[in-house]
């Protein structure tokens, strides 16, 4: 029995290639014509897939949080709640480094991909993931505000902001995010996270 031949533009494809669009210059650079350009493909092989703009802005945000949760999602275990944030920490930072494109899809932030101009279906169940997400997220904060008596808020710092915002200064730039900047960001999360630790005056 013979298989099909794949199909040339396939979706997975086609958000790759908006996605790489996204890391040169922007959620603003997805565009139909864009997107065909950058395959080879004829416009009407991106609207068979996607009716519209909206639709596939809403597919890369959507595959890109669907994976980021999950890398995280995995790692994060109320039982051991400090080891799992500080290993979190660092997963973030290697989802940006393994994929630039989909890291500054991340970094980007869902608003600045027309969230209004989804699909129902799609924006639902991002909606749906991100809530699973921060339940989770919210509940090993809390675990380890508890075990290290740190405040909920230094916790957050440590294990969301502070890797958000050392692989935005690299992919802001267009630079390769160094492989050492993950074990720098776990130690200053870990040096955060440390009962009686305070800033230096």
């Amino acid at each position: 029995m013979r298989m099909g031949r794949p199909t040339k533009y396939g979706a997975a494809a086609i958000i790759a290639a908006a996605a790489a669009l996204v890391g040169e210059a922007g959620p603003d650079a997805i565009t139909m014509s864009a997107v065909a350009t950058r395959l080879g493909a004829p416009s009407g092989s991106i609207y068979h897939r996607f009716g519209s703009r909206g639709a596939l802005r809403g597919a890369v945000w959507l595959d890109t949080v669907t994976r980021f949760h999950q890398q995280i999602l995995d790692l994060l275990d109320e039982q051991h709640p400090t080891d799992s944030a500080l290993q979190a920490a660092r997963a973030t930072i290697e989802f940006c480094r393994t994929d630039a494109d989909r890291g500054a899809v991340l970094l980007a932030g869902r608003a600045a991909f027309t969230p209004d101009d989804w699909p129902a279906d799609v924006l639902d169940t991002v909606i749906a993931s991100d809530k699973k997400f921060f339940k989770k997220i919210s509940a090993v904060a809390r675990r380890v505000a508890e075990e290290s008596g740190t405040e909920r808020q230094l916790v957050y710092l440590a294990i969301v902001d502070l890797p958000y915002a050392a692989v935005r200064r690299h992919l802001n730039a267009h630079q390769p995010i160094p492989a050492e900047l993950a074990d720098i960001v776990a130690d200053a999360a870990a040096r955060i996270l440390t009962p009686g630790h305070r800033p230096a005056e």
